[in-house]
Protein backbone atom coordinates (compact mmCIF):
# COMPACT_ATOMS: atom_id res chain seq x y z
CA UNK A 1 0.00 0.00 0.00
CA UNK A 2 2.93 2.35 0.64
CA UNK A 3 3.90 2.15 -3.02
CA UNK A 4 0.34 2.74 -4.21
CA UNK A 5 -0.67 5.65 -1.97
CA UNK A 6 1.15 8.47 -3.86
CA UNK A 7 -0.33 7.28 -7.15
CA UNK A 8 -3.82 6.99 -5.66
CA UNK A 9 -3.52 10.58 -4.40
CA UNK A 10 -2.29 11.76 -7.82
CA UNK A 11 -5.16 9.91 -9.50
CA UNK A 12 -7.69 11.62 -7.22
CA UNK A 13 -6.08 15.04 -7.87
CA UNK A 14 -6.30 14.32 -11.60
CA UNK A 15 -10.01 13.50 -11.31
CA UNK A 16 -10.54 16.70 -9.30
CA UNK A 17 -8.79 18.71 -12.05
CA UNK A 18 -10.97 17.07 -14.70
CA UNK A 19 -14.11 17.92 -12.70
CA UNK A 20 -12.92 21.50 -12.19
CA UNK A 21 -12.26 21.87 -15.90
CA UNK A 22 -15.58 20.37 -16.99
CA UNK A 23 -18.01 21.70 -14.40
CA UNK A 24 -16.57 24.68 -12.49
CA UNK A 25 -14.38 26.80 -14.77
CA UNK A 26 -16.29 28.71 -17.43
CA UNK A 27 -13.40 30.07 -19.52
CA UNK A 28 -12.63 27.80 -22.48
CA UNK A 29 -8.87 28.15 -22.22
CA UNK A 30 -8.60 27.37 -18.51
CA UNK A 31 -11.27 24.70 -18.69
CA UNK A 32 -9.33 22.87 -21.39
CA UNK A 33 -6.08 23.39 -19.50
CA UNK A 34 -7.44 21.86 -16.29
CA UNK A 35 -9.08 18.97 -18.14
CA UNK A 36 -5.84 18.18 -19.96
CA UNK A 37 -3.74 18.39 -16.79
CA UNK A 38 -6.24 16.22 -14.92
CA UNK A 39 -6.41 13.64 -17.69
CA UNK A 40 -2.61 13.47 -17.95
CA UNK A 41 -2.15 13.12 -14.20
CA UNK A 42 -4.94 10.57 -13.79
CA UNK A 43 -3.80 8.51 -16.79
CA UNK A 44 -0.13 8.44 -15.74
CA UNK A 45 -1.04 7.53 -12.16
CA UNK A 46 -3.45 4.86 -13.36
CA UNK A 47 -0.74 3.28 -15.51
CA UNK A 48 1.66 3.26 -12.55
CA UNK A 49 -1.00 1.67 -10.34
CA UNK A 50 -1.61 -1.02 -12.95
CA UNK A 51 2.14 -1.63 -13.18
CA UNK A 52 2.41 -2.02 -9.40
CA UNK A 53 -0.59 -4.37 -9.30
CA UNK A 54 0.87 -6.40 -12.16
CA UNK A 55 4.19 -6.94 -10.42
CA UNK A 56 2.52 -7.72 -7.07
CA UNK A 57 0.72 -10.70 -8.57
CA UNK A 58 2.19 -14.00 -7.31
CA UNK A 59 3.10 -15.19 -10.82
CA UNK A 60 5.19 -12.05 -11.45
CA UNK A 61 7.20 -12.01 -8.20
CA UNK A 62 10.29 -13.34 -9.98
CA UNK A 63 10.16 -10.52 -12.56
CA UNK A 64 9.87 -7.97 -9.75
CA UNK A 65 12.84 -9.50 -7.91
CA UNK A 66 14.93 -9.36 -11.09
CA UNK A 67 14.00 -5.71 -11.66
CA UNK A 68 14.77 -4.80 -8.04
CA UNK A 69 18.11 -6.64 -8.21
CA UNK A 70 19.05 -4.86 -11.44
CA UNK A 71 18.03 -1.46 -10.00
CA UNK A 72 20.14 -2.12 -6.91
CA UNK A 73 23.16 -3.03 -9.04
CA UNK A 74 22.68 0.11 -11.16
CA UNK A 75 22.53 2.29 -8.04
CA UNK A 76 25.63 0.74 -6.44
CA UNK A 77 27.87 0.15 -9.48
CA UNK A 78 30.56 2.85 -9.45
CA UNK A 79 30.91 2.91 -13.23
CA UNK A 80 27.20 3.50 -13.76
CA UNK A 81 27.11 6.16 -11.04
CA UNK A 82 30.05 7.91 -12.75
CA UNK A 83 28.35 7.69 -16.15
CA UNK A 84 25.13 9.20 -14.74
CA UNK A 85 27.10 12.02 -13.14
CA UNK A 86 29.04 12.62 -16.37
CA UNK A 87 25.81 12.64 -18.42
CA UNK A 88 24.18 15.06 -15.96
CA UNK A 89 27.18 17.37 -16.13
CA UNK A 90 27.17 17.32 -19.93
CA UNK A 91 23.43 18.01 -20.10
CA UNK A 92 23.91 20.92 -17.69
CA UNK A 93 26.57 22.40 -19.97
CA UNK A 94 24.51 21.86 -23.13
CA UNK A 95 21.36 23.36 -21.60
CA UNK A 96 23.33 26.44 -20.58
CA UNK A 97 24.03 27.17 -24.23
CA UNK A 98 20.53 26.14 -25.34
CA UNK A 99 18.91 28.67 -22.97
CA UNK A 100 21.17 31.44 -24.22
CA UNK A 101 20.67 30.48 -27.88
CA UNK A 102 16.87 30.31 -27.55
CA UNK A 103 16.79 33.69 -25.77
CA UNK A 104 18.95 35.16 -28.57
CA UNK A 105 16.77 33.71 -31.35
CA UNK A 106 13.61 34.94 -29.63
CA UNK A 107 15.17 38.39 -29.34
CA UNK A 108 15.91 38.36 -33.08
CA UNK A 109 12.31 37.33 -33.81
CA UNK A 110 10.93 40.18 -31.69
CA UNK A 111 9.16 37.85 -29.28
CA UNK A 112 7.66 39.57 -26.23
CA UNK A 113 10.25 40.70 -23.71
CA UNK A 114 8.77 38.79 -20.78
CA UNK A 115 9.18 35.46 -22.63
CA UNK A 116 12.84 36.22 -23.30
CA UNK A 117 13.17 37.29 -19.65
CA UNK A 118 11.72 33.99 -18.45
CA UNK A 119 14.15 31.99 -20.57
CA UNK A 120 17.07 34.10 -19.40
CA UNK A 121 15.80 33.71 -15.83
CA UNK A 122 15.85 29.94 -16.26
CA UNK A 123 19.44 30.20 -17.46
CA UNK A 124 20.34 32.24 -14.37
CA UNK A 125 18.47 29.82 -12.09
CA UNK A 126 20.28 26.84 -13.58
CA UNK A 127 23.65 28.55 -13.21
CA UNK A 128 22.94 29.63 -9.64
CA UNK A 129 21.68 26.18 -8.62
CA UNK A 130 24.70 24.54 -10.24
CA UNK A 131 27.07 26.71 -8.20
CA UNK A 132 25.14 26.20 -4.96
CA UNK A 133 24.92 22.44 -5.39
CA UNK A 134 28.59 22.21 -6.30
CA UNK A 135 29.55 24.08 -3.11
CA UNK A 136 27.21 21.88 -1.06
CA UNK A 137 28.60 18.66 -2.50
CA UNK A 138 32.16 19.92 -2.11
CA UNK A 139 31.61 20.35 1.63
CA UNK A 140 29.74 17.11 2.27
CA UNK A 141 31.48 14.59 0.01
Amino acid sequence: MKKKLPFIIEFIIGIIFICLGCFVIDTDYYSTLFCAMGFGLAFASGVQLLKICYYEMPKNKEKLENINRENHINNVDERKVFLRMKAGSLVYQIMTFVYLFVAFVFALLHIEAWIIGVIFGLFLLQTFLGIVLYKHFEKHF
